[in-house]
Order: C-alpha cells, then sequence, then structure tokens
C-alpha cells in the first residue's frame, strides 16, 4: 500500500523588498508504515497544541 502526501507551505518572504507572500508544494509517497508514523506524529502535535505537556526534552 502506497500512499500520496502533499503538503503545500505558505509563508512571507521578509526578505525580498515587496515583503511578498509564497507558497510551495511539496508531494512525495509513502508506505504503510511511514504513513502510520506520520499520523501518529501529527496526533502528537496537535493534543500538544491543546495544552498536552511535552516529553520531548526541552531546547535551552
Amino acid at each position: 500500500m502506497v500512499d500520496h502526501v502533499t503538503i503545500i507551505l505558505e509563508y512571507k518572504d521578509n526578505f525580498w523588498p515587496k515583503r511578498r507572500f509564497l507558497k510551495e508544494t511539496i508531494k512525495f509517497k509513502l508506505d504503510k508504515h511511514s504513513m502510520h508514523n506520520l499520523n501518529n506524529a501529527m496526533m502528537y502535535d496537535i493534543q500538544t497544541e491543546k495544552g498536552a505537556k511535552s516529553h520531548l526534552p526541552q531546547e535551552h
């Protein structure tokens, strides 16, 4: 089983004189195991944003 993932990045480029907004699209394929890991990582991020404490070491 192969799943396709598309990530769309939209960001403001502050280095150009006009400070324009840019959009980039990244497309790639993941096998079943990698897709499962990606889903777990996204769920962890969603839970962390809702106020759950992170179990990852904090950067100093």
